[in-house]
């Protein structure tokens, strides 16, 4: 318990206290909700605390897209979300719900089978619509208005194709690599307005450990089939970014703070910055 509030403070860290009370709140009921441990459930709480304190996510500015191993773990995740609370999501895949793919289903346990849930739970979302108005509403949506829908969950649909909708934040929990994983990190790359410098992927899968060694080196691995002319720049070490923008904000203020006169102390800088003639 004393790591996760470390964590939990960690990733909060620069919130105002009544908004870290709140989100504490909200994280408290979210863990009573999803109280077993399975590996969904735990990546469901880390994409909704980061819907609270990223950016992008919590300003409404940007979105992001889950990609699931399958069309019936996309489902899954969606009615995780929707049991935590977080409605500001769509499943979008190839999926089309029909009452006669699951005649006769059953395992003989009275427990429903895949089939029955994908079933149940894509009705649940799309209220009546079909599948591919409710797409095309979703997409639209995510577009507009990224404040109404945060989190487009997907499988294969939309992570290829230039009519792909751009997201800030890449969740993958899907084995990939080479071309699909080549475009799927486009959907992040594209820039969208001024507060958007990159993206953002989080790797559930591991499909990035050759960047461990060398951040640089992209064909060794998930780029396997790629030449290394072909991915350069795709990725960029976090780390190594900020600290470049640090450097390059500090020589601004040096720059900035150039003119003030010797010996350079409070009183020079006050009348330099403040116009006043201070004696």
């Amino acid at each position: 318990q004393e790591k996760i509030d470390q964590w939990f403070e960690a990733k909060t860290k620069g919130l105002t206290d009544y908004a870290k009370t709140q989100l504490k709140q909200r994280w408290g009921t979210m863990q009573r909700v999803l109280s077993s441990r399975s590996r969904l459930e735990q990546i469901v709480k880390d994409i909704i605390l980061d819907m609270a304190t990223e950016d992008r996510l919590q300003n409404g500015r940007g979105n992001a897209m889950l990609v699931a191993g399958n069309i019936y773990e996309a489902c899954k995740y969606y009615e995780l979300f929707q049991a935590a609370g977080f409605k500001k999501c769509a499943i979008v895949t190839s999926y089309n719900p029909n009452i006669t793919d699951i005649k006769g289903e059953t395992t003989g346990e009275d427990k429903p089978t895949e089939n029955v849930e994908k079933y149940r739970i894509y009705q649940k979302m799309l209220q009546g619509r079909s599948p591919e108005d409710f797409e095309e509403e979703a997409k639209r949506k995510f577009v507009e208005q990224p404040g109404q829908l945060k989190l487009l969950i997907v499988v294969d649909k939309l992570l290829t194709g230039f009519d792909a909708p751009p997201a800030t934040y890449l969740y993958i929990d899907k084995s990939m690599k080479d071309h699909s994983l080549f475009q799927a990190i486009c959907r992040v790359n594209r820039l969208d307005g001024a507060d958007k410098e990159y993206g953002y992927i989080v790797d559930y899968m591991d499909l990035f450990k050759s960047l461990e060694k060398s951040v640089t080196d992209y064909t060794s691995g998930a780029f396997d089939g790629y030449d290394e002319e072909d991915v350069s720049g795709l990725l960029t070490n976090r780390l190594e970014k900020a600290k470049e923008r640090l450097d390059e904000a500090l020589e601004k203020v040096k720059s900035l703070c150039e003119p003030v006169e010797p010996p350079k102390g409070m009183l020079q800088y006050i009348r330099y910055f403040c116009w006043e003639d201070i004696s």
